[in-house]
């Protein structure tokens, strides 16, 4: 399947499935928020809590990590791997949870 070792490089299909789910996931938080009659209430559920932890990594994973982690060139013109390269298995087990949370539905 995707045997990519970042978004970046994976194919197309793999990126518009990312980028699809974190648009649906953002959406239904979003949402979520604003059918609170008052705002401050969303801090009080915990699910909510959670899910919005869930759907800020998955931002942070899909859009700020490729940037920051990116290979950085070495001297001679070549990626130099130092950054691009380390794992992020940690988030990837934040999005099983929140598969997991849409199960108990």
């Amino acid at each position: 399947w995707n045997t990519s070792p970042s978004l970046s490089e994976a194919p197309w299909y793999f990126q518009a499935g990312e980028y699809l789910f974190c648009m649906f996931f953002t959406f239904e938080v979003s949402v979520r928020f604003l059918a609170f009659k008052y705002k401050r209430d969303c801090l009080r559920d915990f699910w909510f809590c959670f899910d919005s932890f869930l759907v800020a990594f998955m931002l942070l994973d899909a859009f700020l990590f490729p940037v920051l982690f990116a290979p950085l060139p070495s001297e001679d013109g070549e990626e130099d791997g130092r950054a691009g390269n380390q794992s992020l298995s940690s988030l990837s087990m934040l999005r099983m949870l929140r598969l997991l949370r849409l199960t108990r539905m």
